[in-house]
């Protein structure tokens, strides 16, 4: 079930609420779907206004998948 939140202090953007509430991998991929659960909040601007309600959704069931890294160089 998503959850509520109030913007509460100044230069919060989405992004960095999403990745603060998850992580930052997880917080790109539910973007587009915290957008359409709050209609109207990309008229606001990138800095979201004290006071701003958000609607934010919960982790997806299919969590983003891990990327493996590769190092060319052997080091670990």
């Amino acid at each position: 079930m998503p959850s509520t939140l109030t913007v509460r202090s100044e230069g919060l953007v989405l992004d960095a609420i999403l990745a603060a509430k998850y992580d930052p991998r997880t917080a790109r991929a539910i973007l587009t779907e915290a957008l359409e659960l709050n209609p109207g909040l990309a008229a606001l601007g990138p800095v979201l206004p004290i006071g701003t309600m958000l609607i934010i959704p919960d982790r997806p069931g299919n969590a983003v998948p891990a990327v493996d890294v590769v190092d060319l160089f052997g080091a670990a």
